[in-house]
């Protein structure tokens, strides 16, 4: 928890929580029928209705729900929870397309070209039968890039933590690593030509992440 606290700016503990009691709590939540009817507790649809009111900009995605999950087993008060679940949205701002067509296609263009790089490493087969279009595949990754697409590919507590230990300079290339160790597991044993590209962009987006730690040991060892 302290490291998350330390790492996430979250210092001053007192401040945020007067900050969250007097500025966040007390202002009426934006109508967002999606979260009043999901099936969540109560308290996680508390804190996602003050988020999307405070962070309108950012707006409601389901799979939000996935990180203040586990957020939510980090922390037990609900500033804190607030806050941490804020900033983790805030590391994911500088790769979403709204926040700059030409700040994303520079960042996409960078996390393609580490991505290429270890798969050259892991399989350089793989690599020449994705290497064509594996920017446009990675568009969609990278727009959802910190909280959503890692929840969706079952990310939990140990990545999280291992991603906001890394420092915010090697950030980017780390989550690159875990994406191209993600793709080269997914392929397993689809043969690396270029008719069974499209199979192997099928599993790998649906993929889940069931080795976590065995994952993140991978891609710690070629930061």
């Amino acid at each position: 928890m302290e490291l998350w606290r330390t790492r996430l700016g979250m210092t001053d503990i007192e401040h945020l929580r007067y900050l969250y009691e007097t500025c966040v709590a007390t202002k009426a939540p934006v109508a967002c029928h999606e979260i009043a009817s999901s099936a969540h507790s109560e308290r996680s649809k508390t804190i996602l209705s003050h988020y999307v009111t405070i962070h309108q900009a950012d707006g409601y995605d389901e799979l939000q729900w996935y990180i203040l999950y586990v957020v939510c087993t980090v922390f037990d008060n609900d500033a804190d929870i607030f806050w941490a679940f804020t900033n983790i949205h805030g590391y994911q701002r500088p790769y979403r397309p709204i926040h700059g067509e030409r700040i994303f296609a520079d960042k996409l263009k960078t996390i393609a070209t580490h991505v290429k790089l270890e798969l050259c490493i892991l399989d350089n087969n793989l690599c020449k039968c994705l290497e064509t279009n594996i920017e446009t595949m990675l568009s969609s990754v990278v727009a959802r890039w910190f909280s959503t697409w890692f929840a969706v590919v079952g990310a939990g507590k140990r990545f999280y933590t291992a991603t906001i230990a890394c420092p915010a300079k090697l950030r980017t290339k780390w989550m690159s690593l875990v994406t191209a160790r993600i793709i080269f597991d997914a392929a397993g044993d689809i043969p690396r030509i270029l008719a069974r590209r499209n199979d192997i962009y099928r599993v790998f987006f649906s993929y889940r992440m069931i080795h976590e730690k065995e994952l993140i040991c991978a891609a710690k060892k070629r930061l």
